[in-house]
């Protein structure tokens, strides 16, 4: 056998999609102060027809205080050619148009801003930046970034294979899943959301069926656990232009894809039901099943339950869907989580696991799995390549230049595998779609 991999840093392709890293970096900018942040929304009247749109949103920022939501409109420009007056004057419309008044436009530290275009800023509101990117790259920032990054690489794999159906269709639910935040009527949206939601529910499930062609579960997932172990063992012996690697590493991306959007589901819902929880009466969201009603009351009900849509923000984009719970390193994780989010550390596995009360109608229903002989709490069907960056964000925080320097034994090894899948996807990606 050939020697397994080094921890190799997570590097992206280097010409990949450069026209939206200033929007994730200033995304990822109010990320670390504490907002959750939904990026590139289209506006549109109405989300089951094709009219015209009203224009497309970079970021928006919520921030969750207590009772109250503070929703911030961002736009984000880096060249160097750009008509500030238009922009400002196009934020201001789409604000009124969302009822959103706070505004900010960012541009490139490189542009210079004329007095006129601060005086016509301040005349309507809107907040005009200059961001230079090169002075946010710590580690949260940077984990966010690449968090942005993969979901860009998931939707670019999407478009290039336009001429699969499937693809189609998963792409159209991935935009849905986004853009039912714009609805004017709050009822209508919630109802779309959820809606959206029980349309993506088992679609791992069925992607699997569909490339295995199987329609057991238990065979699906048995097949689905030999594609993953078979690619590892490629990776680990570095044979990542074997055809059989290639063939059954475009399984696990097809699947990656699915997972991705159904985790994207859940997780745009559980900040519905917060938003709803906040700032609306229980006869907006009496059609929803007991399950969800209940969440929505016990989320009214607890004084920290505003901390909840960053804690899961956190959860989902740094830390990779996963908690250590070794006895050796339970404590310093929950340290770690509760420095980011700020919810008590004796509250933290509490809130995590309130998903199954929200998502499951039946008790026996668990969406987490003990990983490493029970030293690893997981999301199941999480992507790996965000478990892969979790991993990493874990060792930029750290300031460690392996895995093994902060972890012993297993949880090393299976961060470290982590690692390399997320790696050996950014590596393979060109290859992947070139094939389509």
């Amino acid at each position: 056998m050939k020697n397994k991999p080094e921890n190799i840093k997570i590097k992206l392709p280097e010409d990949f999609d450069k026209s939206k890293t200033w929007e994730d970096y200033v995304s990822a900018y109010y990320k670390k102060q504490g907002f959750v942040s939904f990026n590139n929304i289209e506006i549109k009247e109405d989300l089951d027809s094709k009219s015209s749109e009203l224009g497309e949103i970079d970021i928006l920022a919520i921030k969750f205080k207590g009772k109250t939501l503070d929703k911030t409109l961002i736009e984000v420009k880096s060249g160097k050619n750009v008509k500030i007056s238009d922009l400002v004057f196009k934020l201001k419309g789409q604000s009124i148009y969302l009822n959103i008044p706070n505004i900010s436009l960012y541009v490139s530290n490189q542009i210079s801003l004329e007095s006129k275009h601060k005086k016509i800023a301040e005349n309507l509101q809107v907040g005009l930046y200059q961001f230079d990117i090169n002075s946010h790259k710590t580690p949260e920032e940077s984990a966010y970034v690449y968090h942005n990054k993969v979901e860009r690489l998931f939707i670019k794999i999407m478009n290039d294979r336009k001429g699969d159906q499937k693809f189609t269709q998963l792409l159209q639910y991935y935009k849905k899943i986004g853009n039912n935040l714009f609805l004017e009527k709050p009822e209508s949206s919630l109802k779309q959301m959820y809606s959206s939601f029980k349309e993506g529910m088992y679609l791992t499930r069925r992607t699997c069926q569909s490339i295995f062609g199987e329609n057991s579960k238990i065979v699906v997932l048995e097949k689905y656990s030999e594609v993953e172990k078979q690619v590892y063992d490629y990776i680990e012996n570095k044979e990542l232009t074997n055809k059989e690697f290639l063939d059954s590493f475009e399984k696990l991306v097809n699947i990656w894809i699915a997972e991705f959007i159904e985790h994207k589901s859940r997780y745009n819902l559980l900040n519905f039901l917060m938003i709803y929880a906040i700032e609306f009466k229980p006869d907006l969201y009496n059609f929803l099943p007991e399950n969800f009603k209940k969440a929505i009351t016990n989320l009214k009900e607890d004084n920290n339950s505003f901390l909840l849509p960053y804690f899961w923000q956190v959860f989902y984009e740094l830390l990779g869907g996963f908690i250590i719970i070794d006895p050796k390193y339970k404590d310093s994780e929950l340290y770690l989580i509760n420095k980011l989010t700020g919810i008590d550390k004796d509250k933290i596995e509490k809130y995590l696991l309130q998903y199954n009360n929200i998502f499951s109608s039946r008790k026996e229903t668990d969406f987490f799995e003990k990983k490493c002989n029970s030293k690893i709490l997981a999301l199941k069907y999480y992507p790996e390549p965000f478990k892969g960056l979790g991993a990493y964000y874990r060792k930029l925080s750290n300031s460690a230049k392996n895995y093994s320097d902060i972890y012993e034994g297993e949880i090393a090894e299976e961060l470290k595998k982590y690692n390399n899948l997320t790696l050996t996807f950014f590596k393979q990606e060109e290859d992947i779609r070139k094939k389509c």
